[in-house]
């Protein structure tokens, strides 16, 4: 019988057990700073075809999931998951912990679709109001989902376009990617999903959030006049009408710091 429970219910391999006994008495860095943690991120690159990937090693799936989605969200962001989803159901409020509300879908058997997603995205930015509330992110999703179905190709596609469209990174959970990537109903590679999760391509343009300074200037709340598509952060005295022109130069006469995925870009 073949269990696919989880990843912890059995022990390591034998022969990751006998590469330990051969390099347990060799003295190297700590920290990551090893050869064999270079090597490993080496061979992830070359798997995905990403040769200029960054890559970082952490311990567990929840703590990646947690960490990944709060560093990538503003903190006025959620991330969007099927209501099934693991950072909605199984992670113990570990993503709402960093700040950040997880903003469910309606799924068919564990799969977000496409079409819901885009409505879910229009329906906000649709709403008058819409400043006022938490702003879609991001867009979770697991392969294989929590019901062990799996996306095609042509399905993360139409995810990922609705992303593109409106500026959201798409989030894989690779907790069990394996498993996808290896079955016989899987037609999509390690590479093709490296490259649907590119947020490099989700930023040809950014989204403009506007804050206004309230009056002694201690704290800051965003403001309307939000043109979607372009993104940086105005600050002006509390009562002043700031309206956005472009990423560059002044807003009502105070500068402008264009942000991206939090990198300031000037």
């Amino acid at each position: 019988m073949l269990s696919f429970e989880n990843d912890y219910s059995e022990g390591a391999h034998e022969k990751i057990l006998q590469a330990f006994l051969e390099t347990n008495m060799e003295k190297t860095s700590g920290y990551g700073n090893d050869p064999f943690t270079e090597s490993a991120k080496e061979k992830i690159r070359t798997a995905c075809e990403c040769p200029d990937a960054d890559v970082y090693f952490l311990t567990g799936g929840t703590q990646t999931n947690k960490t990944i989605i709060a560093t990538m969200l503003q903190p006025y962001q959620g991330v969007v998951a099927a209501t099934s989803g693991h950072v909605s159901v199984h992670e113990a409020g570990a993503i709402e912990f960093t700040g950040h509300k997880v903003l469910t879908v309606p799924a068919e058997e564990g799969k977000i679709r496409a079409d819901v997603l885009q409505q879910f995205v229009a329906d906000f930015y649709a709403d008058g109001n819409y400043e006022h509330m938490v702003f879609p992110g991001m867009v979770y999703i697991s392969q294989p989902t929590e019901y062990g179905t799996l996306y095609s190709k042509a399905e993360l596609e139409q995810i990922y376009s609705v992303c593109k469209a409106y500026e959201m990174p798409l989030f894989i959970d690779g907790a069990r990617l394996g498993y996808g990537l290896v079955s016989p109903a899987c037609d999509v590679t390690l590479p093709e999903l490296a490259q649907l999760c590119d947020v490099a391509g989700t930023c040809e343009t950014v989204r403009c959030v506007l804050h206004r300074r309230n009056q002694g200037g201690s704290t800051l709340r965003r403001g309307g006049g939000i043109p979607k598509g372009q993104y940086a952060e105005a600050f002006c005295d509390h009562g002043e009408t700031a309206w956005f022109h472009d990423c560059k130069g002044k807003i009502a006469g105070y500068p402008v710091r264009c942000v991206v995925h939090g990198q300031s870009l000037f």
